[in-house]
This record gives structure tokens, C-alpha cells and sequence, in this order.
């Protein structure tokens, strides 16, 4: 069983770290607190509904529509480039 989900928060996450300051303070006003960030992931590990929709992907706590971006053949290259990353793993 998965599903994939907008995370909901990247405030206090390296990525913002690297935000320009003022940008990262206009940015924070308009973002959820990682609280309300987490409330999806919280839904896909606990809710029964959420086992209705095997490989849906959520956000801000729904079933939501992936972006047209996310093809087949984009997840099958990301899936083969992870596969070459882990085996290089010692």
C-alpha cells in the first residue's frame, strides 16, 4: 500500500535556509506552521479512508490531482536514477 503527498511545509528545512531573508520572511507569512504542514502526512498513516486510494496522492489533507509534470515516464527515470544512487551506497 502507498501513497505520495505534498509534504505541506518547508519552513525550518534546509531548502528554505537558503532563502534570501526578506524572501524567506514574506514566504513564511503565507505557509502553514509545520503543525498544520504535518496534518496530511498524519492522515495518510492513520486514516481508513485513505485506504481506498492506493497510490492517490494527497494534499492539504485530500485527495488531490498530481501535476500534469508527473508523467509515467518521469517517475520510471526518477525510479532508475534512485536505484543507481542506493547501489552506490557502501
Amino acid at each position: 500500500f502507498a501513497v505520495s503527498l505534498h509534504p505541506g511545509n518547508l519552513i525550518g528545512t534546509d531548502v528554505m535556509r537558503r532563502v534570501p531573508g526578506p524572501l524567506e520572511r514574506l514566504i513564511k507569512r503565507f505557509r502553514p506552521s509545520p503543525e498544520e504542514g504535518a496534518q496530511t502526512t498524519l492522515l495518510c498513516a492513520t486514516s481508513e479512508e485513505v485506504l481506498a486510494h492506493r497510490g492517490g496522492y494527497y494534499s492539504v489533507m485530500e485527495l488531490a490531482e498530481p501535476s500534469a509534470q508527473a508523467t509515467p515516464e518521469l517517475g520510471a527515470a526518477l525510479w532508475e536514477r534512485s536505484e543507481a544512487w542506493i547501489a552506490e551506497v557502501p
